[in-house]
């Protein structure tokens, strides 16, 4: 689950490729990129072209994967509160900046079986 950036996509398309071709799936929430949250965030003096440049990985990497059944992405019109990358059997949130600086955000593992886990499981199987 992502806000609107296509890092994550582009950091690890190699392992993002190398997951679904043994078989695996992976599920992205992106926000809709004409959802009233993103013209707000343009409207507010974010970069519109960055955004729109993360929108045209995103829309990439599906037209690349659309005829795989292990890929999905979901479009949705919500504020994301956090940035999650499950598996199996770990999870990575990441808090998402409240200002427009430019920073390296860390992640926090959680493994499976855990309150935390079953915390953003839910929460995370409540949006699919």
């Amino acid at each position: 689950m992502f806000s609107y950036s296509s890092r994550f996509l582009t950091d690890y398309h190699e392992e993002i490729d190398h997951i679904i071709k043994n078989g695996k799936s992976i599920t992205c929430i992106f926000l809709n990129k004409n959802s009233s949250i993103v013209k707000k965030m343009i409207g507010d003096g974010l970069n519109e072209k960055s955004i729109m440049g993360n929108y045209e990985t995103i829309e990439a990497f599906l037209e690349k994967n659309k005829d795989n059944k292990n890929v999905k992405i979901i479009f949705a019109d919500y504020i994301p509160r956090y940035s999650c990358i499950q598996f199996d059997f770990d999870m990575f949130v990441v808090a998402n900046t409240n200002t427009q600086i430019r920073q390296t955000v860390p992640a926090i593992r959680i493994r499976c079986n855990s309150p935390l886990w079953d915390f953003y499981d839910r929460d995370i199987k409540g949006l699919l």
